[in-house]
């Protein structure tokens, strides 16, 4: 059996305060990636990599290019 998990992160399907969502979430993500992200450098290692990629402007690399060149190596570890 596969595990699927859906998550509306727009709002389509279910009525979310988006504060409360985002401090969870991102509070699961870090406890889940311990093992490869101590959790002091993950959230800031995450919100500048997001905001790289926000502010990008040239199609020079993808958004994922941009965002790994910034997460990885805040966090002390390649990308696999």
């Amino acid at each position: 059996m596969t595990l699927t998990l859906l998550i509306d992160l727009d709002d389509t399907l279910l009525s979310n305060d988006i504060d409360i969502f985002q401090k969870a979430y991102f509070k699961r993500l870090a406890e889940a990636l311990q093992p490869w992200a101590p959790m002091e450098k993950f959230m800031p290692a995450m919100m500048e990599a997001v905001q790289a990629m926000l502010v990008k402007k040239t199609p020079a690399l993808t958004m994922e290019e941009q965002f790994d060149q910034v997460f990885y190596p805040q966090i002390g570890t390649a990308k696999s």
